[in-house]
């Protein structure tokens, strides 16, 4: 009985050590991908020249009016967004950079969001003078009631190959792309 208890153990240690290996090489493969992402588009016009405003206008951006405008592209329930979005404030003032924080989600829930007095979101309403908040044109329906709208997904993927959020794209006067930073946090800290 002793040594079938060592076998299992043995090869269980081995399935653990095995399983371990392989989810390492799918983390770095997978690592590798989201950094490669990073390097797309540099050099590039930014393709999106209009965003939705909280009262739903279309709204032309001037990127030729700022230094720099970092574009913000975020959603409600994704928590390294609200974590970066938390530190905007007080790394943005006195710098001659823009944020554009654009959101992903349906126009419902980025009114809901903005108007949150909830902790999580509470810092949304502050005012800061470089930091504006706009959400992507969609095309869904808005009775699906879809938290995220599927053709803002689709299109960001095809048009910048986001693949994952938040995603940042800082832009120089002309709207070209310049920088695809992983944090605009990090990003903002050594500007």
């Amino acid at each position: 009985m002793r040594k079938l208890t060592r076998i299992v153990l043995i090869i269980a240690i081995l399935f653990l050590v095995l399983t371990n290996f392989y989810c390492k090489s799918g983390n770095d493969k997978q690592t590798k991908s989201i950094y490669e992402s990073l390097k797309l588009n540099i050099g590039e016009e930014f393709p999106y020249k209009e965003f939705l405003d909280s009262s739903g206008a279309l709204t032309k951006i001037d990127y030729s009016k700022n230094e720099l405008t970092i574009i913000d592209f975020w959603f409600k329930n994704c928590p390294p967004c609200i974590e970066e979005m938390k530190k905007f404030e007080k790394l943005a003032a006195g710098k001659k950079v823009v944020i554009l924080s654009v959101s992903i989600n349906s126009f419902k829930e980025w009114k809901n969001a903005l108007t949150d007095t909830s902790d999580k979101l509470r810092f949304l309403k502050n005012s800061v003078p470089n930091w504006y908040h706009y959400m992507m044109k969609s095309d869904a329906d808005p009775r699906l009631n879809n938290p995220v709208s599927f053709d803002v997904m689709q299109s960001l993927t095809k048009d910048l190959g986001v693949a994952f959020f938040p995603a940042y794209f800082v832009l120089d006067k002309s709207g070209k792309i310049v920088e695809r930073p992983e944090s605009a946090v990090e990003y903002l800290q050594k500007l």
